[in-house]
């Protein structure tokens, strides 16, 4: 007889990876900062003096509010930049630099940030890649495990004796009583013949 072999399971949910961030997330960062364009009257916060401010307050609201979705594990530099950013537009407001020093000072913070998160996309690739080749290790791991365990169980199934009940023959032994012969079976059966002419009846 076979036995059913239970086997370990793994589970393969197909879960996609929102760490960094999420379509619809970024369909809301995008719409609200939009929104604080429109507000502010400008697309950069240092061609808006006078509004600079206010529009880049609205950014950090923004991705304060979105960016989690948005941006995922990349929403701290965005707010550290933003924060940045704040303080150069706060200076322009006042009139303490230049709408060109504005623009500078503002694309360096950018290049900074982006810089960063360059080299924390190449960190959580690695990551990624030691999780992966940590999973198919434990992958080939369970399946050595599942071959070991058939090939003991086959093994042990060719060992075994065999379990089979095993009968014995059937003997017989005949009586005469008078004109007829009993024939009794080691299996309790009985059967009486008797001859009448060239003929013999059994019963």
């Amino acid at each position: 007889m076979k036995r059913l072999l239970l086997l370990p399971v793994l589970s393969l949910a197909a879960c996609a990876d929102t760490s960094e961030g999420t379509k619809k997330g970024g369909l809301l960062l995008t719409q609200a900062e939009n929104a604080c364009v429109t507000q502010a009257g400008g697309h950069e916060l240092y061609s808006i003096p006078g509004r600079s401010q206010a529009f880049v307050e609205c950014k950090i609201a923004a991705i304060d509010t979105y960016g989690k979705d948005a941006l995922g594990i990349y929403q701290p530099y965005y707010q550290a930049e933003t924060r940045k950013e704040l303080i150069i537009a706060t200076a322009l407001d006042a009139g303490k630099i230049s709408q060109q020093s504005a623009a500078f000072l503002t694309g360096q913070v950018q290049s900074q940030m982006f810089t960063n998160i360059s080299a924390a996309k190449y960190r959580h690739m690695q990551q990624k890649q030691a999780e992966a080749e940590a999973w198919r290790a434990r992958l080939q791991s369970v399946s050595e495990d599942i071959q070991k365990e058939a090939q003991q169980l086959n093994a042990a199934e060719t060992a075994a004796p065999s379990t089979m009940p095993s009968t014995s023959p059937t003997s017989y032994s005949l009586y005469r009583s008078g004109n007829s012969t009993v024939v009794q079976g080691s299996d309790g059966s009985t059967m009486t013949c008797s001859r009448s002419g060239l003929s013999t009846y059994c019963r």
